[in-house]
């Protein structure tokens, strides 16, 4: 319990380091905002054709189709907000030897990795929007979901976020073990978008190979369904169990990275 309430505080600096970061440099927090509003604009293109064209997937209507966008948007900015710009500086620092720097550290060197610095422009455009597309869509369609239905949401929202961290702190570990990983890196990261729109538009293969296999299904589309009442047992247990086991894999691989590593500077 003290080891909680010592990270928790730690986590809290962090927080409160990051704001002053912001708030010294105003103008490069609305440069976020702005610049995060593009990309959000572009995200919210697919959503106006599958309005425009009236497009049913899975037999589900475009405002179903906007609770998966608006439920991808709120993980996305959960994610890439606290977790993405930390991740990417790992290849980083294993390269250039700074990673020596952290390792004295009286603190675990994976949740200083992980949490160090907080993207607020990132974290509040996309959850701020992806919560209205939820709320438009759950206004608009027959929402039937319990108490116990909403709790399991966030309970399977945490879920997907940590599947998303420990699925992408994958990659950054290779660098440990080889000269070069930027393009397994960036390939891992582009397959993020490929949860933009519901896994039900892909075969019935491909959904078994990213849900099952390499779970980027497992990140976003499972959340709507509890809402909307339509999750398969399978994939119910199957979310708890993921980030259980990816995480497993990726603490391993971390300390033995870690056990490996060697400076730099020699």
């Amino acid at each position: 319990m003290k080891a909680v309430k010592k990270y928790m505080r730690v986590y809290g600096l962090f927080v409160r380091h990051s704001i002053m970061s912001m708030m010294e440099y105003r103008a490069n927090f609305v440069a976020g905002v702005l610049v995060e509003c593009c990309f959000l604009t572009l995200k919210l293109m697919y959503v106006f054709v599958v309005f425009l064209t009236g497009l049913s997937i899975n037999n589900l209507s475009p405002y179903y189709v906007m609770l998966y966008v608006g439920n991808y948007t709120v993980i996305t900015g959960i994610y890439n907000g606290l977790f993405a710009e930390n991740l990417w500086w790992l290849p980083f620092n294993i390269k250039t030897g700074m990673l020596d720097l952290l390792l004295v550290k009286p603190i675990s060197i994976q949740f200083y990795i992980s949490t160090k610095k907080l993207s607020l422009p990132m974290l509040a455009a996309n959850v701020v929007t992806g919560i209205t597309m939820i709320i438009i869509a759950l206004c608009n369609i027959e929402f039937n979901a319990s108490v116990g239905g909403v709790i399991l949401y966030f309970l399977f929202l945490i879920c997907g976020v940590s599947i998303a961290y420990f699925l992408f702190l994958l990659p950054m570990l290779l660098s440990f073990w080889t000269i070069e990983s930027r393009g397994l890196i960036a390939i891992s990261d582009k397959a993020w978008d490929i949860n933009m729109m519901p896994m039900h538009i892909y075969g019935r293969y491909i959904q078994r190979l990213l849900v099952f296999i390499i779970p980027f299904f497992a990140i976003t589309n499972f959340q709507p369904l509890v809402l909307i009442d339509r999750l398969d047992f399978r994939y119910g247990v199957w979310m708890i169990l993921c980030p259980l086991i990816l995480g497993f894999i990726s603490r391993v691989l971390f300390r033995r990275g870690v056990r490996k590593y060697e400076s730099a500077n020699g």
